[in-house]
């Protein structure tokens, strides 16, 4: 996990060919859709149902890249938040296997790769938004 000088957090590729990040803000966001000539990608809105989103897209360098931006969750429990962290993670590994040609990993990668984006996405979202759990001594 590495955070950039635009705000966005990038995470571990697994070796796979896709980049994927979470954009904690709209500043971040805007800082990263100018560094890769998407100035007028508008950052997701969150004023109706929708609370979180994963965008995906290919830089002008021919990269896949997947950012996941996410509402306010102040008002809402740790575990709904978690619950929808892992949709969108869900919608991220969906997006990585399409754009591999992959349809079928082993069950056992599915669930390895899974464990590993969403443990680095909660130690990342804790870092720049809300704890979400207590640590128990």
């Amino acid at each position: 996990m590495e955070k950039a000088d635009t705000g966005v957090i990038w995470f571990d590729r697994y070796a796979f060919p896709s980049y994927w990040g979470f954009c904690p803000t709209e500043k971040a966001w805007k800082k990263q859709m100018k560094l890769v000539g998407c100035e007028k990608e508008p950052y997701p809105s969150f004023e109706t149902d929708t609370t979180a989103r994963c965008t995906e897209f290919v830089t002008f360098e021919g990269k896949h890249v997947i950012l996941i931006t996410l509402g306010d969750f102040n008002r809402r429990d740790p575990i709904g938040t978690v619950a929808i962290i892992a949709h969108e993670l869900e919608h991220v590994w969906q997006m990585m296997k399409k754009h591999m040609g992959e349809n079928k990993p082993g069950n056992e990668v599915e669930a390895y790769v899974k464990q590993s984006m969403l443990l680095e996405f909660l130690t990342a979202y804790e870092k720049e938004r809300v704890r979400l759990f207590k640590k128990i001594k």
